[in-house]
Parts: structure tokens; sequence; C-alpha cells
């Protein structure tokens, strides 16, 4: 029992009582201090002793009627024939004096004089006389709401009480109105009055009451928890406590653990202690829930909460103060304004009626709005009304919404936004909106943003886009291939009003005319800019500095400027909407600059902060940039992983042109991993015809060359290669670094017989390339060597091996590899075909899919069965043991490098080199260079750094 100690008392004092010393108790507590309770137990220990009980309730409802509670504790009594008529004369005396009936004003004095002196008489001995046949107890609860004629006569039976068999209990709530002054004072002073104080259970109170219905094991868990939701009122205790008993009768499961969980019997228990509380606390009460909704309170400091509070129900600051007062008292509130646990607050909204709730929303919305609060408190108040009717409404969802978005709070961003547009009227404004949602639903799908571009593009003709709007409808009419709506949208700006439409749409412009490139001259003529030149100015936004990265990554090919312009930007650009396609750009830049080394971590990182950020299109951008860095670096596993989760992060019909890209990297991937029927699925899928006027389209026209290639239908494939260079040529970014076009028609020619054509144009394909075109030139080198005779292609494989090493594409250099070790096989030089050719298998099994087998790699790259038993019996490799000069060696001989090519490279001897590997072999007990262990060659880049 949590009240066994104040039981204790009144039982005591009950005693005294059946002895014949009659006396008063006066039990005060809070509205939820477990009062009523404790007068409901007091009265089952007074009954089952044989005491007549009479009782009666305080209620502010009934705090008008004279002498109500009077008659309450005598319309029930059994009185003799003698005071039988005290009831009757009890009611005419209450029209007599109702005058006095109002509220607790003047003195106690002057309230008894309007009582016929013969009816507090006849109350007393009706009384004392019921008490001569056994004990009476007469409690009457919530003094505080009794009329003032009926207490003025309790008074003066207090005077009546001594000697007798008659106990009284009175119960007051210390979080109303105060009990009449005079009547505490008089009642108080009493030597039979006793003053019994409830309080809220402390925090071991709480545990031993917890444990005694719960278990000592789950008071452990609970206690503290629950002490922290109710403040340690005794109500909400018992309301937790029988939420988890209701939990564990309704659970079959065996070993259920009991958590902190308040549930319908908590939330009834809050409600009931409001409603036993003044009005202007359930007021207050309310107020707070609505204001806890947009976090309005807890972002406030204590005294402009107060405040907020007061002009939110419009009234005076010590009725706030008093409410809030009570509200910590009774364990609602948690003395900073905040509610203990959100479900008690979710009660005080339940109850609301909606119009009510509606009200306190719109006048915190108001308030809040003219205070100029963050937009997204106001507008949670909004959503929470459910309707937005005015122009400053929907000014403050839409702020809020964009914030949302920064936020990638996608949710809040679009309910915001959909309360807007329902309740719009102002054409401006509602572009505005519309534009916002586009943005929201592109993050997610592109494709439900397509609703969009309709209403949008109008909005841009009647000139009601601003800069970031219209740069939007451009980067999503591009996107789902609407590319002569673009190239209008773009030719208005140079003929109407263009205040609206600055440098954020240039940028844009700037950006995606390297995806499509026959909008470059219609840029070009509608903003009056000449075709862009790289580093034009230094004036230039970052987005458009990562544009020009890789428009000069485009046309002219590596170099040190593209690398350190596209890095400069990343490093310093965030990943935003506004910024992924010059991200995206910039990271282009890289790899087609063919710096994949730099590229792939940057990707990486920002692929993950995608994902982490829940941005689904972005999380499908960026991994279709990086499965074409690692296509470029042979890892043909990692490229199809990557590129099947672009495919798979949004709906592939929701791509547009872009689908493009993925498609032809992953195509090109299972091509080379052997898989010419996952290939044909990709380039089944139907693209847009507008994807070849964009720089996908040439990824797909290569992809799809290939796959003819492979499936031997050389004319088609030939015919897609020229139509790619055709295009290359025609918009002025013809970089083998890009797309080596020619290479790849070479390959047809080789196929046809045709050396001499295959020659040609790998040869004018190498004097486009530049110093650092390393895998451009490269694969041509690998290319070409197989054009020459082959006395003459030892030196050509060679240099394509260097090449492809400095470029780290492990599937092209294997394949070089694969060459050189034939070359010598014909040469009739077995043992460097044998090295080679081991060296090629080494990396071709690099390259394996996991659990994959040797069947799904090219014939030129697969291991051959004799080499992969050698491998099982590789000596034990134990690099760790040599030198750093003894590594370095070891490295250029286990790539393939001579002596001769070892002492030049490395500035030494060839006797040096001679002993140097002497040392290796017997310190890794191999007989040859050909058995050296492969973690010597793993790193790819090691021997050509060394070696340079």
């Amino acid at each position: 029992m949590e009240r066994d100690q104040e039981l204790g008392t009144l039982k005591g004092l009950f005693a005294d009582t059946m002895r014949g010393n009659g006396r008063v108790a006066v039990v005060s507590g809070g509205v939820a201090s477990g009062k009523t309770e404790l007068l409901r137990s007091m009265v089952e220990h007074s009954t089952s002793s044989g005491a007549l009980h009479l009782n009666a309730n305080g209620s502010p409802m009934e705090r008008a009627i004279p002498l109500g509670v009077l008659h309450q504790l005598l319309s029930r009594a059994p009185l003799n024939q003698e005071h039988a008529p005290l009831v009757k004369n009890i009611l005419a005396s209450s029209k007599s004096v109702g005058g006095c009936a109002g509220a607790h004003s003047g003195g106690m004095g002057k309230g008894i004089d309007h009582l016929p002196l013969n009816l507090v008489r006849d109350v007393a001995d009706a009384l004392t006389e019921l008490a001569r046949t056994a004990p009476v107890l007469v409690t009457v609860d919530d003094i505080q709401y009794a009329d003032f004629a009926s207490l003025n006569c309790l008074r003066h039976l207090v005077d009546h009480l001594q000697g007798s068999r008659i106990m009284m209990v009175l119960t007051e709530s210390t979080h109303s109105a105060p009990v009449h002054p005079v009547f505490h004072t008089e009642t108080l002073r009493s030597r039979i009055c006793s003053r019994v104080r409830l309080g809220t259970l402390s925090k071991s109170a709480v545990r031993a009451v917890t444990a005694e219905h719960l278990g000592a094991d789950a008071a452990d868990r609970l206690a503290e928890d629950y002490f922290r939701c109710t403040g340690g009122n005794p109500l909400l205790v018992r309301a937790l406590i029988d939420d988890a008993q209701t939990a564990v009768v309704a659970t079959t499961t065996a070993g259920v653990t009991l958590e902190c969980a308040p549930g319908h019997g908590f939330r009834q228990a809050v409600l009931a202690c409001l409603e036993r509380s003044e009005e202007q606390t359930l007021d207050v009460a309310r107020a707070a829930a609505v204001l806890e909704t947009s976090g309005t309170l807890a972002a406030s400091s204590v005294a402009d909460a107060k405040v907020l509070l007061r002009r939110v129900l419009d009234t005076d600051p010590e009725t706030v103060d008093t409410a809030l007062g009570v509200l910590d008292a009774m364990g609602v509130l948690d003395g900073s304004l905040a509610f203990r646990h959100a479900a008690g607050r979710a009660a005080v909204l339940d109850d609301l009626d909606r119009e009510h709730r509606a009200h306190l929303h719109f006048r915190a919305a108001q308030l809040l709005h003219l205070e100029g609060a963050p937009a997204g408190r106001i507008a949670a108040h909004l959503v929470a009304i459910g309707q937005a009717g005015s122009s400053w409404e929907a000014e403050v969802l839409l702020e809020a919404a964009e914030r949302a978005l920064v936020e990638d709070d996608t949710e809040n961003a679009s309910r915001y936004l959909e309360l807007a547009e329902a309740g719009c009227t102002d054409d401006d404004q509602l572009a505005r909106i519309r534009a916002a949602l586009s943005r929201v639903e592109w993050r997610l799908n592109p494709g439900t943003a397509l609703r969009y571009l309709t209403p949008l593009f109008e909005a841009f003709t009647r000139n009601q886009l601003g800069d970031g709007d219209a740069s939007t409808l451009l980067r999503y009419l591009l996107w789902h291939g609407r590319v002569d709506r673009a190239a209008e949208a773009i030719e208005r700006t140079a003929h109407a009003d263009r205040s609206r439409v600055g440098l954020q749409f240039g940028s844009a412009c700037q950006l995606l005319v390297n995806s499509y490139p026959p909008l470059r001259p219609v840029v070009a003529r509608a903003q009056q800019l000449p075709v862009i030149e790289p580093y034009a100015s230094a004036n230039v936004s970052r987005c458009a500095q990562a544009a020009n990265a890789l428009h000069s990554a485009l046309t002219d090919g590596p170099g040190n400027r593209v690398t350190e312009s596209a890095l400069q930007f990343l490093q310093r650009t965030k990943l935003s909407d506004n910024t992924i396609e010059a991200v995206e750009s910039a990271l282009l830049a890289l790899v087609y600059g063919e710096r994949t080394d730099k590229a792939g971590p940057l990707c990486e990182e920002l692929l993950e902060e995608a994902a982490s950020r829940g941005v689904r299109t972005w999380q499908a951008v960026l991994s279709g940039v990086r499965a074409e860095i690692a296509l470029r670096q042979g890892d043909l596993p990692a490229a199809r992983q990557f590129a099947e989760r672009a495919l798979a992060s949004i709906p592939r019909q929701s791509w547009g042109v872009a689908a493009a890209g993925p498609l032809a990297t992953l195509a090109l991937a299972t091509l080379a991993m052997g898989e010419i029927d996952k290939a044909a699925e990709q380039l089944e899928f139907q693209v847009p015809d507008s994807v070849f006027q964009s720089r996908f389209g040439l990824q797909y026209l290569q992809a799809r060359g290939h796959y003819y290639l492979a499936t031997d239908q050389l004319q088609a494939a030939l015919a897609d290669f020229q139509f790619c260079g055709a295009l290359m040529r025609e918009w002025g970014m013809d970089s083998p670094s890009f797309l080596p076009w020619r290479s790849d028609a070479a390959q047809v020619h080789l196929r046809l017989g045709e050396a001499a054509k295959a020659q040609e144009l790998l040869t004018e394909q190498l004097d486009l390339t530049c110093a650092a075109s390393h895998r451009a030139r490269g694969t041509s080198l690998f290319l070409l060597a197989r054009t020459k005779e082959v006395g003459k292609r030892v030196a050509v494989f060679r240099q394509a091996i260097d090449s492809l090493y400095a470029a780290g594409d492990r599937f092209m250099l294997s394949k070089a590899m694969h060459g050189l070790g034939q070359t010598y096989h014909s040469l009739n030089e077995p043992g460097k075909a044998r090295m080679f050719k081991h060296r090629a298998e080494q990396l071709a099994m690099q390259l394996r899919p996991s659990g994959g087998d040797a069947e799904r790699l090219e014939p030129e790259s697969r291991p051959s069965a004799e080499r992969v038993e050698e491998k099982a019996h590789e000596p034990q490799a134990r690099v760790s043991s040599l030198t750093s000069s003894e590594r370095r060696v070891a490295e250029l001989a286990a790539h393939g490098y001579t002596n001769r090519e070892i002492s030049r490279h490395l500035y030494i001897t060839v006797s040096t080199v001679e002993q140097h590997l002497t040392r290796v072999y017997r310190k890794l007990n191999v007989g040859s260079r050909a058995a050296l262990p492969r973690e010597l060659q793993l790193d790819m880049k090691t021997a050509d750094t060394a070696a340079s």
C-alpha cells in the first residue's frame, strides 16, 4: 500500500474516536496524491469495525448549491424518527441562505448568522444520537469545493465532536483554489484536529510499490523510469503498474521482459489528474501540449515559454504560473514545461475536440510567425490544423520544406508542400511550391517528378520561376529526355525578362551541356556567352568550375589542371540537390582524366554519405559513376556490383536518358566476364530515342557495339562504333581517354582480317593521346601490337604493359601480359612465355567474381588447369624477409623486366641485380622469377613507381 504511514495515522485517530474522543483529520494533497484512495481505505477500515459512514463530495459544479454538501451527508443517514425531518429542513434552509452561496469571501461568522441556529443544533444532535448506537465516520472529499453554507455548518460542528464517537475526515487538494481561510484556520486550531499531508512518492517508495505488484526484478528495471514518468505521483505510478500487468496478461510469450510502456491506463490517469484540477490548469496543460507539438517550449527559455503560453491563452501571468506549478507538482510536467512522457501529451491532445485543438494550433502559429520563429515550428502547427489558406501560411510551409530538405527530412518536406499546394491561390507562389515538390520527389524517384514538368514549364514561360527553380526545371527536362523543351526554355532566356534567371541557371546550363552536347550552341546564343573555355575566369561559380573541368577532360584529355580543378571542387563542396550534377561532373573529370585512383575513394565517400542521408537518386547517380571507375580499373566484379546497385536504387523507368550510363557499364563488365546473355538483357531495356542526343548515348553505342562484336555481328558493331565516333567529332569531345572508339572499331577490323585499317585507326588514336592518357594509350598499343609481325610485337606489348600499369587497368593488363606471353611462345622463348602467362593468369583470377569460375572470363584471360595445379604447390612466400632493395628488384622481376632493364631503371649494375635476385630466390625458396609469389605483383603501381 502506497500510503501505509498516513493510513496508520488515520487509524490511530479513529481508535481515539472509538474510545469517545471525537477527532477531526484534514488530509491535504495534490489532485493525484492518492488522498481519495487513502480515504477509501479508511472507510473500509472503519466500517469493518462497525462504524457508520456518512460521506459527501465537493464538486466545482455543485459549489453554488447552498447546503449541498450537508444535504449529501444526511440524505442517506439512518436518522431516527425524531431527526428524520432534518433533511427537509436543510432543503428549506438552502433557499433562505441562497444569497451566501457565492464565492468564498467575507468572514465565516457573517455566513453563520444567515443559517437558522436550530438547524446547526439539530445537525449536531442528530449526529450525536447516531454515535450512541455506533461510531460515526463523516468524510468530505475535496472540501475546497464545498458550498459556503455547508462549510459554516461543518465548522460549527467541530465544536460538538469532543467527547463523542464521531470522526470527521476532510480532504483538500493543494492544486485547486484553497478552502476558505477562516474555515481552515479555525478548524485546524481545534485541539481535536490533526493534519495529514500527502506528498509525492520518493524514488525508493516508487520502487517499493513496483516491487509489491511486479516483483523485485521488475522494480530494479522499471522504478527509475516510473519515477521519471510520474514524478512520484501515486495515481500515475499505479497506472503504469496496471498497464504493465495488463501487458503481461495479454502476452503469451514466455519470458516476457517488462518495459516502461505507458498505455491506456496511464493516459486515462493523466486525464483524471487534470479533470480534478481547476479549469485554468487544464487550459495551460492543453496549450503546453499543443506548443510541444513543434518543440517550441523546449527550444525557449522558461520565461519566454511562459509568455508564449500566456499569449496563446490570452490570460495573466499569475494564472499561468499557478497552473504550471500545479502541473509540475502532480507529475504531468517535469519542471521545464515539458510533459514527463509523450503519452501524457498525447492523452491531453486526444482529449481536445477538433475545433478547440485547431484554434490553439492556429493561435500558436500566428504568434510564432509574428515573433519570427523558425519556419519548421510554425509549420508543425499548420500541419496539425490540416489546412493553410493564407499567403503567409503557404510561405512558411515552403520555407519549412526547404529547410527540411537540407536536413534530408523528405517526409516532412513533402507534407508541408502538399498542404501549401492545396490551399495556395497565388500563381507565382504555386509555381515555387511545385518546383519544391518536384525536388522532394526527384530525391526518391525521379519518375514521380514527371507530373510537374508541364505546369513548371508553363510557369517558366510566364516568367514565374526564379533562378533556382528554373535550374531545377532544366535539369529534370533533360533527365527525362525532353531536349527540345530544354532548348526552348534556354532560348526564351534570350528574349524574355531575365531578371528572375541568373547565375544559377547559367551554371546549370554549363554543367548540362557536357551531358547534352547539342545544347552547347543554344546556350551560347541564349546567354550571349562564348562556348565555354576551360578556366575562363576566377569569378565563375564553383559549379561552373566543375563543368569546365569535365569539358576539358572530354575535349582535351587528361591533364594536371583538370585533376587539380576537380579535386579542389570536390574538397570544398557539400553534396546537395543543387550540387549533385556538379559533383558528378567533377568525379567524371577525374575518371576521363584517367585519375581513377583519386576518383574511386572520393566517390565511395560521397556514396556512403548519400546512403546515410537516404537520398536514393544520389545513390543511383554515384553508384553509376563508381561502376564506371571500377570498369576502367579492370575490376569487373565491382563494376557489375555498382552498376546493378545504381539500377536498383531507383526504378529503371525513372532513370530517363541517364539509364544508358549504368546499363552500358553493366553490359561491358558482363561481356568481359563472358556473360553474353546477361549483357543482352541490359541492352534490351528500352532507352528513349533522345539518348543519342546525350553523352550517355555514346556509352550505350560502345556497349552495344561490343555486344555485336562478341556475337559475331561485325558490321553492326562497326556501325555503332563509327556512329559513336561521328557524334564525338561533331560535338567536339573526341578524346580517347573518354571513349576510345577508334580502338573499338580497330577490333572489328582485326576480326575482319583488315589489319591495315586497324593499324591506321590505332595510330590516329595514339596521335590524339597525351602523356597522361595511360589507359587509352595502353589499349591502343595492345591492339597495335597484334597488327604487327611477331618479331616486332615484343616492344609494343612492353609499352602497352607499362601504360596499363600506370593506368591501373588490371583487366587490360592481364590481356597485354597474356599477349606478350603468347608472343614469346611464338618466338620460342618458353621461359618468358610461361612467366608472362602466369602473371596474366594471376591477374585474371583476381578479377574472377566471388564464387565464380574460370569460364566467366574471356579465353585470353583464363588460367590454365596446368597453372592452377602449379599454384596449389607454390612455395611458402616470405616476402616480409626481403630488404627494401631486394624487394624493388623482385617486384620488377615479377612483372617481367629483364636484368638489364632492372639495372637501368634502378641505376645499379647488372651484377648487383643478379646478386639481389640470388638472395631473393634463396629467401623465398623459389628457383626462378616465374615462381616469384603473387604478393610481389599485387600493387601494380609499385613496380611502375620504382621503375620511374
